[in-house]
């Protein structure tokens, strides 16, 4: 039989590992794109540095999104989920989201704009993902926090 501390660590390690990735695309994937993007593509090469710069803010948003969900894991764990560290949590996750979801929408906007490129339809696409996000966080946000005010539990936020 799996316990919950079992999960609960095989989910942490997994998280880990997705950060530890989720670093190695911003330190090596995308400075290594934006390189050879800007080598292809000569006359979008001034855009290289800002897009780079927006590619790695939209995955640091990312990255604190999942430290928030992994502070969340270990606080359900400990029975504080609906406390004012979880909410803070999620408050932060909602905002990782929405911000990852306006850096990848105005990158779209920036190639559109300058270049022509078709990139405004996948980040518009994208952006839209995040928003739907975003919304389900905020009523999840709303139940937890009336349920905190009635004394309730988890269970009844989800």
């Amino acid at each position: 039989m799996v316990t919950s501390r079992l999960l609960l660590a095989v989910l942490l390690g997994l998280l880990a590992l997705l950060l530890g990735a989720l670093l190695v695309v911003q330190v090596v994937v995308l400075p290594a794109e934006a390189t050879e993007a800007a080598h292809r593509f000569p006359e979008a090469a001034f855009l290289e540095v800002p897009v780079l710069v927006l590619a790695v803010a939209a995955v640091a948003c990312g990255q604190v999104a999942v430290l928030c969900v992994m502070a969340l894991l270990v606080l359900v764990e400990r029975g504080r989920a609906l406390g004012p560290a979880a909410r803070w949590c999620l408050d932060v996750v909602i905002g990782a989201v929405a911000l990852a979801s306006v850096l990848v929408l105005g990158t779209g906007v920036l190639v559109t704009t300058t270049v022509g490129s078709p990139a405004l339809a996948p980040a518009v696409v994208l952006s839209l993902g995040g928003a739907v996000v975003v919304a389900g966080l905020l009523a999840l946000r709303h139940r937890a926090h009336a349920a905190a005010r009635r004394g309730g539990d988890l269970a009844e936020v989800l």
